[in-house]
């Protein structure tokens, strides 16, 4: 414990590979460096990527009425294949509406001078929360690879809105949100 709060998990991992090699000759320690990396390259760090893959923290996030916008509601809505998706929705004067999509990780608190921007100019939004991102049900994927689902239940849930031309909505993403509007 006590070589522990002096090293760290770094130091200690030092530590070992320098007893692991005491005494070994030159070319058993210049041979071992390609198989340490191997192992990082192909145990590590895929773990570690899948790890921050599927986990996303799940913040609270404020009320629309904190927007301050006229009209501006929480929404749930289904994603095309059932997933419950929370979201904000402000109604918009020009018949145009954007569903706003946040980046991974996030949740549609980040896009908020997006919405306000699209808002001032005459949209409609309603900006989500991706699944498993924020109030929004389903898995983590923070890739987006089941983010069409999400798109679509959006553009659905758009087309019933009172002053929603079903021809003039877009699509507004960050990152991973842009992906997903992509597909």
């Amino acid at each position: 414990a006590e070589v522990f709060s002096r090293t760290g998990p770094n130091g200690l991992l030092g530590l070992a590979f320098r007893a692991g090699f005491r005494g070994r000759r030159r070319r058993v320690q210049v041979l071992a460096i390609p198989l340490i990396l191997a192992i990082v390259q192909w145990g590590i760090m895929p773990a570690v990527g899948a790890g921050l893959i599927t986990s996303a923290p799940r913040p609270a996030v404020a009320p629309a009425r904190s927007l301050g916008l006229p009209g501006a509601r929480d929404v749930t809505l289904r994603a095309a294949d059932g997933v419950r998706l929370a979201g904000w929705y402000v109604p918009g004067t020009s018949g145009a509406a954007a569903v706003l999509m946040h980046g991974s990780h996030g949740t549609r608190a980040d896009t908020v001078s997006h919405l306000r921007m699209l808002h001032a100019a005459g949209y409609a939004v309603l900006a989500l929360d991706a699944r498993g991102h924020g109030q929004s049900s389903g898995q983590t994927n923070a890739l987006g690879w089941q983010g069409v689902a999400d798109v679509r239940g959006a553009v659905r849930f758009l087309r019933r809105q009172a002053g929603v031309d079903p021809g003039r909505i877009a699509a507004v993403g960050l990152s991973m949100g842009a992906e997903e509007a992509l597909r």
